[in-house]
């Protein structure tokens, strides 16, 4: 049947040579809009390592020295120290809140800002973001992040300010099939003895939604610069399940607006982290990048559907006649179904096989559209050959799609078609 099928279309190569060089340049093209898409949605399903779900962050303001409530006698480090923990206390034992912490230099997920430092153990040395709060305080109940050995959400107290935790890439690096827990990781960057105990490994952390995971250091701090306060410190805190966020919002800002109104310090914003996170991808170009993109390749897809689609249209209806003689000698509808589909899938494969052989070309000395952001080999959007497998396939079976649609319902008509009909059209 095969061999059948090959002279056939030998036979009709004139007309076949322009949909095979057709279906090349779609298999060039379509792979280059394919390729973003593919990285940032699979970049996005990367599990984050933490949960924000009913979880809310509260910033505090401070009154201008110009305006009418503020007061000089308050405006001390210390006393601003005071009521800001004050306030903290009200927020955490507030009906509805399950916990709550002080994160440090807006150091929580999804933040605008970012710091890291370089860590080392022994000789080894990696650098990580940080993620600093208030020792006393449960961040890692906040954004239910579970130790990856125990399974537990690990306490929050830090009498001796030398207690950290790092994540599974973090030990990953510095000792490789070696557990990192209670070794001592000392500052790269300093010749000083200061050194931090790591209690726990946590799973890997990925700060930004559409971004892969990086690695992290989470810092429990025994006392807080006083001037954090109010300006560089935030409360996260989480609210029950069951609880509607929008009800404990508006709930919370009535209550609590005169309680949390302590000398110069008040309630400036409540924000609940699904805001925050929407905002976060749109002030990186997240939002408008994705949107783009998926916009263009359904463009293009479209576009390419009709071309290809109707291009295998015209070339089936327009044998017709050759349908209805074979079926006069004897063939049946499935026989001439199974040979136009074959024939559709022999043309489609041979021109993706080349248009993928000038994709290849194209990626190897220009890159992905893409680049791996952190090169985290276990995520296959970063290693070549599987990132340029997969892609390669999905463009294959969309082109087969296409192609199979475009040859299967003409075919089906004309193989419908009584054959005496068919000869007279002809």
């Amino acid at each position: 049947m095969i061999k059948h099928i090959l002279k056939q279309i030998w036979n009709k190569r004139r007309a076949n040579t322009w949909i095979f060089l057709e279906l090349v340049l779609v298999t060039f093209f379509m792979w280059g809009v394919i390729d973003p898409v593919y990285v940032l949605l699979s970049n996005r399903a990367i599990p984050s390592g933490y949960n924000i779900d009913n979880v809310f962050r509260l910033t505090i303001g401070q009154y201008p020295s110009t305006h009418r409530k503020f007061r000089e006698e308050l405006n001390s480090d210390s006393i601003r120290r005071v009521n800001f923990l004050h306030m903290y206390n009200q927020v955490r034992s507030y009906d509805g809140v399950e916990s709550a912490v002080i994160t440090a230099d807006n150091q929580y997920p999804l933040s605008e800002s970012t710091s890291s430092t370089t860590v080392q153990y022994d000789s080894i040395q990696t650098s990580a973001l940080i993620m600093s709060f208030y020792h006393d305080g449960d961040f890692f109940k906040v954004f239910r992040m579970h130790d990856i050995n125990t399974g537990t959400m690990p306490g929050h107290r830090n009498p001796d300010g030398r207690t950290i935790y790092v994540t599974k890439w973090v030990e990953d690096k510095l000792t490789p099939g070696k557990s990192l827990v209670g070794k001592e990781i000392f500052p790269a960057y300093s010749d000083d003895t200061v050194y931090y105990e790591v209690k726990g490994i946590m799973p890997d952390f990925k700060f930004r939604s559409t971004g892969q995971p990086i690695r992290t250091q989470f810092i429990p701090l025994e006392t807080l610069d006083v001037e954090d306060f109010p300006w560089s410190a935030q409360i996260c805190f989480r609210i029950r399940d069951g609880l509607s966020k929008e009800v404990f919002a508006e709930q919370f800002k009535q209550e609590m607006a005169s309680r949390l109104n302590v000398g110069n310090l008040y309630m400036l914003k409540l924000t609940d982290f699904d805001t925050i996170y929407r905002h976060s991808e749109f002030s990186q170009g997240v939002t408008n990048k994705l949107r783009l993109q998926i916009s263009l390749a359904t463009f293009f897809l479209i576009c390419t559907f009709l071309g290809i689609a109707g291009t295998f249209w015209l070339r089936s209806d327009s044998r017709k006649g050759e349908i209805g003689l074979r079926m006069a000698l004897g063939g049946t509808r499935r026989e001439i179904m199974k040979e136009f589909l074959t024939e559709s899938w022999l043309i489609t494969t041979a021109a993706w096989i080349l248009g993928i052989f000038f994709v290849l070309q194209r990626v190897y000395f220009t890159g992905f559209a893409e680049p791996p952001q952190f090169e985290n080999d276990a995520y296959l959007q970063n290693r070549f050959l599987p990132h340029f497998l997969i892609v390669s396939l999905i463009v294959y079976a969309l082109m087969l799609f296409i192609a199979v649609i475009g040859t299967l319902i003409p075919a089906r008509q004309a193989a419908a078609t009584l054959p005496s009909d068919a000869l007279r059209n002809e």
